[in-house]
């Protein structure tokens, strides 16, 4: 069961980022700050992945605004 949890989200994933290139680079950075967390901070599991969504979601914001005329 905890694999397919992974294809489904990949199979989510994998169409949005082949329209838009910034979608990429938002996963890029949250499964960078996953990592940071847990690898550096010894952060649990679960709360790495709350910090990783929710400060790739902020970023997310920064590189999906529109260009202002």
């Amino acid at each position: 069961m905890g694999i397919a949890l992974y294809a489904m989200f990949i199979g989510l994933l994998v169409p949005t980022v082949k329209k838009e290139l910034k979608l990429a680079c938002i996963a890029i950075i949250a499964m960078l700050i996953h990592t940071l967390c847990s690898e550096v901070f010894h952060l649990s599991t679960g709360w790495a992945i709350v910090i990783a969504t929710i400060l790739g979601g902020f970023s997310g914001v920064f590189l999906m605004k529109e260009q202002e005329s």
